[in-house]
């Protein structure tokens, strides 16, 4: 009865500590979209008279949204960003599909160097490459060019070539035999038949590649120098930054409207990060995961269940780490690290000697 009783305490600590965690948690993520939302919709006299947790008096005063998007020059900004993530999205996930297709199904010396010299490029900072990246796009004229930013953009993310050799892993070669025996191209094989199989993993890597991409801040304001003419999104709201201070007020303004776009795009596409990653990947050309399997077994040979369930398990809880990950910094890309929003009085011109110094020691 003691031991019963003792068991039943240890759960409901365990319990109150879980939650505990989880409040504070929640309200760690939550101040800021709060201070930042009640900060928006406040007067210049009112935001320097009050604090950033007092709501503000009126719930109706838009004018800082209409100052916002018409002084940063917002709807440029958006259709800059929106071409930009177009040509990213589609020339990275090209590059990073067929670089997979390659280094999973041709079996040629150096292929296990090359998965290595990926994984080791993770290890080091991009940052630190940024001297000999500027030195480059500089020789190639492609600084302060929308298409060398773009070009600089889809270099391929390492974490997009292992989403797509994880599921070619679990497309069968037969597939790719059967296709050349039918007079089928390597083209074809990839184009036609691999391809239409890698939707979960393409929406996958859309997904993340796109973030980060609409969240890049550093790259565009190097590279991007002429702000009135190739002025993005993350850029946008540094008009509203100087040597005098900020103006957080049009600051959080600017900063709600460019989380509604991608808020609304992060939540169409949440099932795919969640539940798509895993189950999509034995799905095939649409179908349920039985049909997948009953067909992979009507005319091929069949890989043991076990495996197939053990990837699945493996995948399920690697892309559901990341994905939480990437949830949880979600809104701090746009509200705790956004660089025009945290920078103090004087900061500006820190900044842009700094900026000024990098690019004069880099030519």
């Amino acid at each position: 009865m003691n031991e019963t009783t003792a068991i039943k305490t240890k759960r409901v600590l365990i319990n109150i500590c879980k939650y505990a965690l989880l409040i504070f948690a929640a309200f760690v993520a939550l101040v800021p979209i709060v201070s930042c939302i009640f900060t928006a919709f406040k007067s210049e006299e009112e935001y320097a008279n009050t604090n950033v947790i007092t709501p503000p008096k009126s719930w109706l005063n838009f004018d800082n949204f209409i100052t916002a998007w018409n002084k940063a020059n917002m709807g440029e900004a958006f259709l800059n960003s929106f071409i930009i993530l177009i040509c990213v999205l589609v020339g990275s996930i090209m590059i990073s599909a067929m670089l997979a297709y390659v280094l999973n199904r041709f079996k040629f010396p150096g292929n296990k160097l090359i998965r290595n010299l990926f994984t080791i490029a993770t290890l080091i900072p991009g940052i630190a490459s940024q001297v000999t990246v500027y030195q480059i796009m500089t020789a190639l004229h492609l600084v302060n060019s929308m298409p060398g930013y773009i070009i600089l953009m889809m270099g391929t993310d390492v974490i997009t070539i292992y989403i797509f050799l994880q599921f070619f892993e679990n497309l069968s070669p037969t597939l790719d035999e059967s296709a050349i025996l039918d007079g089928c191209t390597y083209f074809g094989v990839f184009f036609k038949i691999l391809l239409p199989l890698l939707k979960p993993a393409i929406v996958t890597s859309a997904i993340l590649k796109g973030v980060s991409t609409y969240n890049e801040y550093y790259m565009a304001n190097l590279y991007l120098q002429d702000k009135t003419k190739y002025q993005v999104v993350a850029t946008s709201l540094y008009v509203f930054s100087g040597p005098m201070g900020n103006q957080y007020n049009y600051i959080c303004a600017g900063v709600i409207i460019t989380i509604i776009p991608a808020l609304i795009v992060f939540l169409l596409c949440q099932d795919q990060i969640y539940s798509g990653m895993a189950a999509g990947a034995v799905k095939g050309c649409g179908g349920n995961r039985e049909q997948f399997l009953a067909q992979r077994s009507a005319g091929h040979e069949a890989r043991p269940r076990a495996e197939v369930d053990a990837g699945h398990r493996k995948r399920k809880a690697v892309f559901g780490q990341y994905s939480l990950f990437k949830t949880s910094t979600f809104f701090l890309h746009h509200l705790l690290l956004l660089p025009v929003s945290v920078q103090k009085p004087g900061e500006y011109s820190r900044r842009k000697t700094n900026n000024l110094l990098l690019q004069e020691f880099i030519l």
